[in-house]
C-alpha cells in the first residue's frame, strides 16, 4: 500500500471514529432533555397506589403537610437546585400550576437536599408560593423518587394517578389536556 493510500484510509478510519463519537454524544443528550409533548406520557410502573404525608417547610419558616384528603388534586414535584433537567423543568411547571389553580389542581414543588439560601439564589430572591423543601429526609423514598425530576399526580384522596419520571414540558397544551383528562 502506497504511502498516499495508508493516509486516506487512516483518515477515513478516524472520521469515522469521530462521527460514532459524536452520535453517541447526541443520542446522550436527547436522552437527557425532556421528551416532545407528543409523548407526555407518565409511568404506571413502579408508583405507590396512595401518597404518603409529607412535611414540608415553606420559606417563611412555616410547616406544612402535605396530606390526603386534600381539598384539590395535587402534583407533588420533587427537584433540586443542583439538577440541570430540574432547573430546565421548573419554571414550565410553575407556569402550570398558576394556570391550573382554577381548575382544582396545586402544585407542590418540594426542593431535595437544598436549603433555601440556595433556593433564594435561584429565583433571585422571590419564592413561588408552591415551592417547599423536604423536612423528612425519607418522604420523597416512600413515594419511589429515585432521580429527579420526578412527578406525582394525585388525586384529592391520595390516590397515585400518574408518575412523570424526567422533566416535562408543561407548557404544552399536550400537557394540560392530559393531566385534565386524568383527573376527570
Amino acid at each position: 500500500m502506497t504511502r498516499r493510500a495508508r493516509i486516506a484510509v487512516t483518515i477515513c478510519v478516524l472520521a469515522g471514529v469521530q462521527l460514532a463519537a459524536i452520535g453517541v454524544y447526541l443520542a446522550v443528550q436527547r436522552s437527557r432533555t425532556a421528551p416532545p409533548a407528543s409523548q407526555f406520557a407518565a409511568e404506571r410502573s413502579s408508583i405507590p397506589e396512595r401518597a404518603p404525608a409529607i412535611t414540608a417547610r415553606r420559606a417563611d419558616g412555616s410547616t406544612v403537610s402535605i396530606a390526603w384528603p386534600a381539598p384539590r388534586a395535587r402534583i407533588v414535584h420533587f427537584w433540586g437546585t443542583w439538577c440541570p433537567p430540574c432547573v430546565k423543568e421548573l419554571p414550565s411547571l410553575l407556569a402550570f400550576a398558576r394556570e391550573m389553580r382554577g381548575r382544582g389542581l396545586e402544585v407542590v414543588a418540594i426542593a431535595v437536599e437544598d436549603d433555601w439560601k440556595d433556593i433564594a439564589a435561584f429565583f433571585g430572591g422571590r419564592i413561588p408560593p408552591e415551592v417547599v423543601v423536604e423536612t423528612d429526609a425519607a418522604a420523597h423514598k416512600r413515594l419511589g423518587v429515585s432521580t429527579l425530576p420526578d412527578t406525582y399526580l394525585v388525586d384529592k384522596d391520595g390516590r397515585v394517578l400518574e408518575r412523570y419520571h424526567g422533566a416535562r414540558d408543561w407548557g404544552s397544551s399536550v400537557a394540560r389536556e392530559h393531566v385534565l383528562a386524568r383527573l376527570r
